[in-house]
């Protein structure tokens, strides 16, 4: 156990690293436009997936036949047609101001339908997925090593997303296969085999098509300027974009206090516990300028960045 979570802080370390990395590959306009891309894709992220992440944990940790169940087929197809028109529509709309490469970023959008990280969460072997993650990390570091050594156009560098997207997925099926006991023989003749009805695929589209709205929702409200402006192809935004991505780097140090004191709160001492949270997004924002120079360099301090906008989503992304 104690060296699974070595592993894991490990891989939370990478990520930072990484983000180092790639700010310094791609300059300032680069990064702030890798960026915007990112979040573009989040949305058509969370559409391939059509938010079925917790529904399938949930449904898998009930009962673990339930991916060689009828009642599978529908949502499989919902999740296969979702992923489909969000790649579609996500290449189709790209702003002809983005220079770098988005196909790698189409084709990741097709991986959700055969990401079993919630046969494994419901085996109760959860730790091969941090392996998985781990060894992705190592991809990308390596990849990015080699933009570096062979100088490789910067254009390419979603090449580097899609190739760790593959291994994880790959990764993930491997151990599901090798110690999870799952068949993909039973779950692809199940599907084959299975009648397809399209009455039942309406009505799990139309149950699940709620729960999507909400996420997709909350999404939008977060980050809906960056997203327009970047699709639009107004240049003026890097202040947003590095905003945004400080209020992503600063939030699991948050939620980690959150998540530790979850069990504590109570109606006798909640306002206390508002307050210490208050002055920890205090903290947070007064530390952002060193978290800039350190993850970015001298030159994004320079260009500035309106964290200050920002600081209602730390706010509202911890106590949600």
């Amino acid at each position: 156990m104690l060296l699974f979570t070595i592993v894991e802080i490990t891989n939370k370390l990478l990520g930072v690293v990484i983000l180092a990395i790639l700010s310094r590959i791609l300059g300032v306009d680069g990064f702030v436009q890798y960026a915007a891309i990112l979040l573009v894709f989040g949305y058509f992220y969370e559409l391939s997936f059509f938010s079925y992440q917790s529904k399938n944990l949930v449904d898998a940790n009930r009962n673990i036949e339930f991916l060689y169940s009828k009642n599978f087929i529908p949502r499989f197809w919902v999740l296969a047609l979702a992923s489909v028109v969000s790649s579609l529509t996500f290449i189709l709309s790209s702003s002809d101001e983005w220079v770098l490469y988005v196909l790698p970023l189409a084709l990741t959008l097709l991986l959700p339908t055969f990401i079993f990280d919630y046969y494994l969460y419901a085996k109760k072997l959860g730790r091969y997925i941090v392996i998985s993650r781990f060894a992705s990390q190592v991809l990308v570091c390596v990849l990015l090593a080699s933009f570096y050594v062979l100088d490789i156009s910067v254009k390419y560098i979603l090449w580097v997303n899609f190739l760790q997207s593959m291994l994880l997925a790959f990764l993930i099926i491997y151990f599901s296969l090798k110690f999870g006991g799952f068949s993909i023989h039973r779950w692809f003749r199940n599907l084959i085999e299975g009648e397809i009805i399209w009455r039942n695929i309406w009505q799990e589209y139309n149950t699940q098509k709620i729960v999507f709205a909400s996420k997709f929702m909350v999404l939008l409200i977060v980050s809906y300027e960056i997203a327009l402006l970047s699709l639009i192809g107004v240049g003026e935004y890097n202040d947003m974009v590095l905003g945004n991505r400080v209020a992503l780097i600063l939030l699991p140090f948050l939620h980690f206090y959150l998540n530790s004191n979850i069990s504590s709160v109570d109606t006798n001492n909640y306002t206390r516990y508002i307050m210490v949270n208050a002055i920890g997004v205090c903290v947070l924002v007064a530390l952002s300028p060193i978290v800039v120079f350190v993850l970015f360099g001298e030159k994004f301090l320079g260009e500035g960045f309106l964290l200050n906008g920002y600081i209602s989503l730390i706010i509202f992304q911890a106590y949600i």
